[in-house]
């Protein structure tokens, strides 16, 4: 059966369905805005890092069930226990959510193409989670806010890092320190997302663009995503230069490149089969 980007587990609170390569992650809290209690991010983390180490997986979309994206941490729940946070160390509750945080530098880092769908409430945690993916999309109800001065705290989830690569030192400032909510023509105009569409149609237009790219040659986009993480991470031209001519002599040898030349000789659509 076709999966579609409806929740089916209400129940779990990360859902992961998968079809043909593409592995649709669902952050699955409705009722709290998929705000991230303790068990929903060791649930997303394990679920990432699964997908991240699958080879059959080639692409991965992460998206909210109902009206919102991610709210960011439940204040209510709080991250941990009364209990366990007694039994803790202040060094063991850091290296817990680094832990937890970690799953925005899978979305970031994973050798596959990775793709947030952000509609609604977009806060704190959620931004950072939401602008890690390679590609990200967003319905025009979109409402984002780092939220985080506003209760005290001072970030997480890597939005500190991922403002700055997308929208510049001058807007990350502003949006951290401030708490300043903006919406999708103010996110689109600062590059934080690459798409703006209507709410109706957000589902369908991000689940056909994760196909397109679980469809694709994955050796080719993973040295790709490779060489455009180290470009943004301050690599020199020659590290970069070094990173293409490996890449390119190491694509040239796939079967994906074979088959790409093939179609494009017989004025077809090539068919990728990722060797």
């Amino acid at each position: 059966m076709e999966p579609t980007l409806s929740t089916s587990n209400a129940e779990a609170p990360v859902l992961c369905e998968r079809e043909d390569g593409l592995a649709i992650v669902t952050l699955n809290r409705p009722d709290r805005l998929n705000a991230l209690s303790g068990p929903v991010m060791d649930a997303l983390h394990s679920t990432l890092q699964t997908l991240a180490d699958d080879p059959k997986v080639r692409a991965v979309l992460l998206r909210g069930a109902g009206r919102a994206f991610c709210a960011g941490g439940d204040i209510k729940a709080g991250g941990i226990s009364k209990e366990e946070a007694a039994q803790l160390t202040t060094e063991d509750r850091i290296a817990r959510l680094r832990r937890q945080m970690d799953s925005a530098a899978l979305l970031h880092t994973m050798s596959k193409p990775t793709i947030s769908a952000l509609r609604g409430a977009m806060m704190g945690a959620g931004v950072g989670l939401g602008l890690s993916a390679d590609l990200r999309i967003a319905s025009r109800t979109l409402k984002l806010e780092t939220a985080f001065a506003s209760l005290g705290f001072s970030g997480d989830f890597g939005g500190a890092y991922f403002l700055t690569q997308l929208a510049g030192p001058s807007a990350a400032r502003d949006l951290m320190m401030r708490s300043r909510r903006i919406d999708g023509d103010e996110a689109l105009r600062l590059g934080l997302i690459n798409e703006l569409v209507d709410d109706d149609a957000l589902d369908a237009h991000v689940l056909a663009l994760a196909r397109e790219l679980a469809a694709g040659p994955s050796i080719a986009l993973r040295h790709m995503k490779r060489a455009l993480n180290a470009a943004a991470d301050g690599a020199s031209v020659a590290e970069l230069l070094d990173l293409e001519a490996a890449a390119m002599v190491r694509t040239s040898q796939t079967e994906d490149h074979k088959e790409a030349v093939r179609a494009f000789i017989e004025k077809r659509a090539p068919r990728f089969s990722g060797r």
